[in-house]
């Protein structure tokens, strides 16, 4: 079996398609999708908390090394990583992955809203200060190596893109005015 192939049969599991046996192709409820900083404190926690219900509940797949729900959406990211970013499919493709991490959060946890995006260009000037870093209210800012604030601090990450088997504090890097031009 191919990589790809090994890939879909595994995202199909873990995004419950297969498993269900019933498949419907009529939309009967609509999810609007809302900028981070537009959702109310409300909102952002139940996401945050749905979340955390993902890296909570037991992994389904039999991926090498994942521990639980929210391992197994980052190994299907981190294996299409080469494949799938330069190409004309990645668009589709991502909005399924990210309809499938939607889905899960919604079917698994509880969680009611639809997936919430940055709106980067809102906090072009100030990146340090952006509502999504902030760590009451958002996923934590950068911290120093590992996270060290937010719903996020010390989590442990058990899959990366070098292995399979090596476990990780979350860490971020970002420059500040990375976004500005010039």
């Amino acid at each position: 079996m191919t990589r790809i192939s090994k890939f879909l049969v595994h995202f199909l599991i873990a995004s419950g398609v297969a498993a269900s046996g019933s498949w419907n192709t009529t939309c009967t409820t609509k999810s609007q999708r809302k900028a981070w900083n537009n959702l109310s404190d409300d909102e952002k926690s139940a996401y945050i908390e749905a979340e955390l219900c993902l890296m909570n509940r037991p992994a389904k797949t039999g991926i090498q090394c994942a521990q639980n729900r929210w391992d197994e959406l980052d190994w299907a990211h981190i294996a299409q990583t080469n494949v799938i970013h330069d190409v004309g499919a990645f668009l589709p493709w991502h909005r399924y992955f990210m309809r499938v991490h939607e889905y899960l959060l919604q079917s698994e946890c509880g969680y009611k809203g639809g997936q919430p995006y940055w709106n980067e260009v809102l906090d072009m000037d100030a990146l340090n200060e952006s509502v999504v870093f902030n760590p009451n209210t958002g996923f934590g800012g950068q911290g120093d190596e590992c996270v060290t604030d937010g719903p996020f601090v010390n989590l442990t990450l058990h899959i990366n893109p070098t292995s399979t088997s090596a476990s990780a504090c979350l860490s971020r890097a970002f420059n500040p005015t990375g976004f500005q031009g010039g």
